[in-house]
């Protein structure tokens, strides 16, 4: 229960975002038109295709230095939650490069399912990983729904509020995650 809460927390942010409101945010909250839209949309996509082979090198070299994938995780989702602030604070830095940042770091929180099977006895570590990914997923659902919710309710400012909620979540399950103590 060290895990489960913190890669819920990111991935669903992470999916939520990632598969329905990037596009909604940078045209409502960062003004732009739809094929500039379009552009950062596309833009987060090569930015998590590039996440998830760079990270698996980072894991890799990490293992071979003696790092874990769950510090590899820890780190990654630790750096996508700076991302998720400099988005929420308006960071003068170009659309397409903030959300091409948040696709690729934000796939850190992957790495938790290879922390979980190599820690898990072999005949469990599928049925483990298969409830975090529900957990994943239930969470993507809360997510895209709670913001659209609060987009219908507030409006615009509502894209802030929901970022933030999602950011504080993810604080919590990662300082969860941290300070629990490690069983293997």
């Amino acid at each position: 229960w060290r895990i489960a809460p913190m890669a819920a927390a990111c991935q669903g942010t992470y999916l939520a975002y990632q598969s329905l409101w990037i596009g909604p945010w940078v045209r409502d909250v960062q003004g732009l038109e739809r094929a500039a839209a379009a552009s950062v949309v596309t833009a987060a996509a090569f930015g998590m295709a590039g996440g998830y082979l760079l990270l698996g090198l980072i894991a890799e070299a990490a293992r071979r230095r003696g790092i874990g994938p769950l510090t590899v995780a820890r780190i990654g989702m630790s750096l996508f939650v700076l991302v998720q602030i400099s988005l929420l604070l308006a960071a003068p830095l170009p659309p397409a490069l903030s959300w091409m940042l948040f696709g690729g770091i934000g796939s850190a929180s992957m790495l938790c399912y290879a922390y979980l099977s190599q820690s898990m006895p072999p005949h469990l570590a599928g049925r483990v990983n298969t409830a975090v990914n529900m957990l994943c997923f239930v969470q993507a659902f809360i997510v895209q729904t709670g913001i659209g919710e609060l987009v219908n309710h507030l409006g615009t400012p509502g894209h802030a509020v929901g970022l933030g909620l999602c950011i504080t979540l993810e604080i919590a399950a990662l300082t969860w995650g941290l300070l629990r103590p490690n069983r293997r």
